[in-house]
């Protein structure tokens, strides 16, 4: 799925109908199946409670810690006002924040390991979660801008078992014969905060199509070599 050619490189995705080519990241609308391009998604308009956006520094008001639409509004209101700041180590160090703070990566990475996540050491799992942190916030960083010529609705949020999921909708504003896209966030709450987990662009989940192309690369080749090879992708976009 989302870029994980970006991550692998193209023996990663190989055989993969869902998985992004390396042109989906070179068009002017985002791929569907480019889910964590929609992470950090700039709503226009005000969040639902008002003045409730997210500090470089601390967490959400109170006011707005049990509504998990509020908190992706408002994270993503607050890229919003980032992004229109000129580029510099600072923006770049601020929209991290807002990411890492939305995004639960610890539960992405176990979520998409599965069955395997028991079976590794723990010493690799920590690595196995760092790598991709890295591999992640590099490929979202890198296309970003394709997200900003979109406007989203917030359609409301729904209760699953322990998990929240909140539909939204992204329209193209250049393109307006486009249709829409269809992103859900599934949320779950994180030390008093609300977390995504996974983002399902057009019934495509990140999560899923994750655990496709790792479980795949474990039942080969083992922990070592998917983390060989994460190694690899981060050290040849380190030289590009």
């Amino acid at each position: 799925m989302f870029y994980l050619q970006s991550i692998l490189g193209k023996r990663g995705a190989r055989n993969n109908p869902g998985a992004a080519s390396s042109n989906d990241m070179m068009t002017s609308r985002p791929s569907p199946k480019n889910g964590m391009l929609w992470l950090l998604w700039f709503g226009i308009g005000t969040t639902v409670c008002s003045g409730a956006v997210p500090t470089f520094s601390g967490s959400l008001p109170k006011a707005c810690a049990q509504s998990a639409q509020d908190t992706l509004r408002a994270s993503h209101d607050a890229a919003m006002r980032v992004l229109r700041r000129p580029v510099s180590e600072r923006r770049s160090a601020q929209l991290d924040e807002i990411f890492q703070r939305l995004l639960d990566f610890d539960a992405l990475a176990k979520r998409s390991l599965a069955t395997h996540w028991e079976t590794i050491e723990v010493h690799k799992r920590s690595e196995f979660v760092s790598l991709l942190r890295q591999l992640v916030e590099r490929s979202y960083r890198s296309n970003l801008t394709q997200t900003q010529t979109y406007r989203v609705a917030y359609l409301g949020q729904t209760t699953e078992e322990e998990e929240v999921r909140v539909a939204t909708t992204a329209r193209s504003a250049e393109n307006r014969r486009a249709p829409p896209i269809e992103i859900e966030y599934r949320m779950h709450q994180f030390e008093g905060t609300w977390k995504v987990f996974d983002v399902v662009t057009d019934g495509v989940s990140m999560v899923q199509n994750y655990k496709r192309q790792f479980g795949r690369i474990l039942s080969r080749d083992g922990i070592d070599a998917l983390l060989d090879r994460m190694r690899t992708r981060l050290a040849e976009g380190a030289e590009s």
